[in-house]
Parts: C-alpha cells; sequence; structure tokens
C-alpha cells in the first residue's frame, strides 16, 4: 500500500471523528494539509493535487480559519518550486510569509523564511537573498537549532552565488555537524556538503557522505530518489573531469540515466521538463 493511500485512510477515519467533536477542525486540516504535502512529495497527477489545494482552501474558509492559509500557501510554493515554476514559487512564498499570524505552531515563522529564502537563491537574486539573511538573523524564535542550520545552509547557498564553493563548502559541514549533533535525519545537510563539495573540485572528501544518502535512493519520495542520483551522477562527473577515467565516466552516465528516468516521470506527473532539461545539460557537459 502506498504512503499516500495509508494517509488517506488514515485522514478518513479523522474526519469521521471531526463530524463527531466539533472541537477537531484544526487537526482535520492539518491532515488535509499533510496530505498536500505527501501528494506533493511522492508526487501523483499535477491534476489531482491541485483538487486536494481547493479541498484544503475550501475548508479553511469553510471553518473560519483564514489564518491557516499560510500553510497551504507554503505547500503550493514547494509544488511550483518542484515544477521548476521559481518565480511563481517566490510570489507564493512572498504571499505565505505576509499572511503568516503565528496561529500554526509546526509552521513556525522560519519555514516561511526559508521557503522565501529557497526561491531567492534558485533564482540566484543574490543582494535579496542577503537582505533576507539579516532578517533571519534577527528572527526571534524558540527554534534555536532550526535557526542554526538554516543560518549555516544560507551562509554556504551565499557562498556559491559569490563564487566562493570552498568557504561554501566549510559552512556544509558546519551545518552536517549540527545536524548530526542533534539527532536530525541529515537529508538537506548531504545534499549540500555533496553540492558544495563538487563545487569546490573535491569530490575525492565525499564518498562517505554519498554513502549515507545512498539509503534514499529507494525513497517513496520521488524528488529524493531523483536528486540522489543526480548527486552521484555528477559526483562522478567531476571525478572523470579531473582524472579522465573511463569507469567514472561510465558512472556518471549510468546514474545521470537513472536519474533522468525518474525525472521524466515526475515531469510527466508535474506537466513540467525541467528535471529533463536538467539532466539533458548534465549529459551535454560530459561530452
Amino acid at each position: 500500500m502506498s504512503l499516500l493511500r495509508r494517509y488517506r485512510e488514515a485522514l478518513a477515519e479523522l474526519f469521521s471523528l471531526s463530524q463527531m467533536k466539533s472541537t477537531l477542525p484544526k487537526f482535520h486540516f492539518s491532515g488535509l494539509n499533510k496530505q498536500l504535502s505527501i501528494a506533493s512529495d511522492i508526487p501523483i497527477e499535477y491534476g489531482k493535487i491541485q483538487r486536494i489545494i481547493r479541498e484544503c482552501y475550501d475548508f479553511v474558509r469553510q471553518n473560519g480559519m483564514s489564518g491557516s492559509e499560510s500553510m497551504i500557501l507554503l505547500n503550493e510554493s514547494f509544488l511550483s518550486r518542484y515544477r521548476y515554476n521559481y518565480e511563481r514559487a517566490l510570489s507564493l512564498s512572498m504571499e505565505g510569509f505576509a499572511k503568516y499570524n503565528g496561529s500554526a505552531a509546526k509552521y513556525t515563522k522560519i519555514s516561511h523564511y526559508n521557503d522565501v529564502m529557497s526561491n531567492l537563491t534558485a533564482l540566484k537574486r543574490l543582494a535579496e537573498l542577503k537582505e533576507w539573511f539579516v532578517k533571519l538573523q534577527n528572527l526571534d524564535t524558540s527554534f534555536a537549532v532550526s535557526k542554526q542550520l538554516h543560518t549555516l545552509h544560507y551562509q554556504a547557498e551565499i557562498a556559491l552565488l559569490e563564487g566562493n564553493p570552498k568557504a561554501a563548502h566549510e559552512f556544509a559541514v558546519r551545518r552536517l555537524r549540527r545536524d548530526r549533533e542533534t539527532g536530525g535525519d541529515c537529508y538537506s545537510s548531504l545534499r549540500l556538503i555533496i553540492r558544495t563539495g563538487i563545487a569546490a573540485g573535491e569530490p575525492d572528501s565525499l564518498p562517505e557522505h554519498l554513502i549515507a544518502i545512498a539509503r534514499l535512493r529507494n525513497s517513496e519520495d520521488g524528488h529524493c530518489r531523483y536528486t540522489v542520483q543526480k548527486l552521484f551522477g555528477e559526483y562522478y562527473a567531476a571525478r572523470y573531469k579531473r582524472g579522465r577515467r573511463a569507469s567514472d565516466l561510465s558512472a556518471a552516465r549510468r546514474c545521470l540515466l537513472r536519474a533522468l528516468k525518474i525525472g521524466t516521470q515526475i515531469d510527466r506527473l508535474l506537466e513540467c521538463d525541467g528535471r529533463q532539461k536538467e539532466i539533458a545539460e548534465l549529459l551535454g557537459e560530459l561530452g
């Protein structure tokens, strides 16, 4: 049984409870919003995700929960980023940030900061990203560890955009260390340290991190599966460019073609072509 099907069954049970107790609408909405998140992560067909989004908006409006709209906007921004539509993602994230009123404990304000900054990073808007980084530093939050991890992450992203990959890699190393110290799942930290290590021309420092992230090659999250294969492809491509070994070239192509297969399926479901273009460019660089 798929993750989404299991969650839908749990949601149906929760909905039946919410009919009996008027105090439960917020929990039912939380379930709907989680369903939206899972549907985007797997992902399922774009049209079906859009229907879940409409259901979320209808529910909050019917139950006087307008303060929860920022949570839907956050997930809509993720979805637009998954579709490589970064301008729309940024617009949604800005709207979500403006509407956040502190009523949703799980989706803290730092989540909205991260969403805006992720989109600015994708669009390579360095000046604006720096402005938001200052705002992040001035943010008063009880989520100290999350703030530390986001700070190190965006220090690395800013360094990359400034053309200083070695500094970026140093920040990534510190982020992974802090993530492990605090018991995090380390996925974002591993992605960052591999990306910055490749950019810094230090692929030989990465095998242990690739081994750690390899466990997600069979994740139910399609984006994770795609990203892991792409990172392995980029790693072997970096090795090939340094040593021109045929075995590295073969491994790079093999991993990138696996990423292409996964990415093509995701693009079809989400009605976009960003992953296919991304992999075609990487394969083209190999010659």
